[in-house]
């Protein structure tokens, strides 16, 4: 279960969080129109920008319909299974400044995912990882969660996880993180029409407000950012 500490916060997901995070919204090729709807439905919910975390920047970067709201484009990087053993060459962009949004294999080692954030912590980076609440060594282990910080690194999840959409058990990974105040970015994780309906739907927006408040949320750091 959710706990719930501070009385005053904000009336609407999107005027606590500023920017938005979502992931691949091209992915589908053949229709825009649910784009239309996604920037009404985040414009109404208060949210100033919309940032799309893409794992192919050739497609994502280059298409722009006509949403209401700002729309960027971040590249989402991925590092192998290997992942002691091989960092990719990530070049600083504009839009990623020192942040760096990345993933990998989701049955690895917690010991490969600190050597991960170590390695690109000399590189220069601040890695998020994103969608921490589906990485397993963190579902048996909370404790690596919180090596994980003590690292450098920087956790997201996001409302798509505290639906169910991605299982009981990442769930309650991501109700636990939230609870905790562990959570460094958090978005709607919309990647498709299907994602919107569910983010919709979604009944706990005024005791996930009351959680997010007691997070060192850093959305609006990227917003706030001229690099974005």
């Amino acid at each position: 279960m959710l706990s719930f500490l501070r009385a005053n916060t904000p009336d609407t997901l999107g005027s606590l969080l500023k920017l938005d995070i979502c992931f691949d919204l091209y992915a589908d090729k053949t229709n825009d129109n649910w784009l239309v709807e996604l920037g009404k439905t985040q414009q109404q919910a208060g949210f100033e920008a919309i940032l799309n975390v893409a794992h192919n920047m050739n497609v994502e970067s280059i298409r722009s319909p006509n949403l209401p709201l700002p729309l960027h484009v971040v590249p989402l990087v991925g590092i192998k299974k290997d992942a002691a053993s091989e960092i990719p060459n990530i070049q600083k962009t504009k839009q990623s400044q020192t942040y760096v949004f990345i993933e990998t294999n989701r049955q690895c080692a917690g010991g490969e995912l600190e050597d991960v954030i170590f390695r690109l912590e000399l590189q220069g980076y601040l890695p998020i990882l994103t969608q921490a609440d589906r990485y397993t060594c963190l579902q048996d282990n909370y404790r690596n969660a919180k090596r994980l910080i003590d690292r450098g690194c920087l956790l997201h999840t996001n409302l798509l996880s505290l639906t169910g959409h991605q299982g009981t058990t990442g769930k309650r990974l991501a109700e636990k993180l939230l609870t905790d105040g562990l959570v460094s970015f958090f978005g709607t994780g919309i990647a498709s029409n299907e994602g919107l309906q569910l983010v919709k739907s979604f009944k706990g927006t005024r005791k996930l407000l009351r959680v997010l408040a007691n997070n060192p949320i850093k959305n609006s750091e990227l917003l706030a950012s001229s690099t974005l």
